[in-house]
């Protein structure tokens, strides 16, 4: 059986959205609010013969959001996922993840996630 690697990169000012050794294979935006757990579309995400032959870089733009990739969806009340800021940015790494990544507004304004996403050469 074949287990699931999870691992997350948290930071915040400019990182460079292309990591050497993989290539750049689709770019997506969503709209994140308060009013409904949104999750990426699943037909942007790179396959590969390797779950974790495949990479997410995102930034967040606007407003805060909270998110998770256990499969289970966010809340603001109660508080649960992880909360990513305006300007910060994470990376998914995983086909797995990156499908059961969940995401719902922590702010007052709309947030914008911007996903690059990466296949391994």
């Amino acid at each position: 059986m074949f287990k699931r690697a999870l691992c997350i990169i948290l930071g915040s000012g400019f990182l460079s959205p292309v990591f050497a050794g993989w290539d750049v294979t689709a770019f997506e935006s969503i709209t994140v609010t308060t009013a409904a757990v949104v999750r990426v579309t699943t037909s942007t995400i790179p396959s590969s013969y390797y779950d974790d032959g495949v990479l997410a870089f995102c930034t967040v733009d606007s407003d805060s959001l909270r998110w998770r990739t256990d499969g289970v969806s966010p809340s603001t009340s109660p508080v649960s996922g992880h909360k990513a800021a305006s300007g910060d940015s994470f990376t998914i790494y995983g086909s797995s993840n990156i499908g059961d990544l969940r995401m719902i507004g922590d702010g007052t304004a709309t947030t914008y996630l911007r996903i690059t996403y990466q296949k391994k050469k």
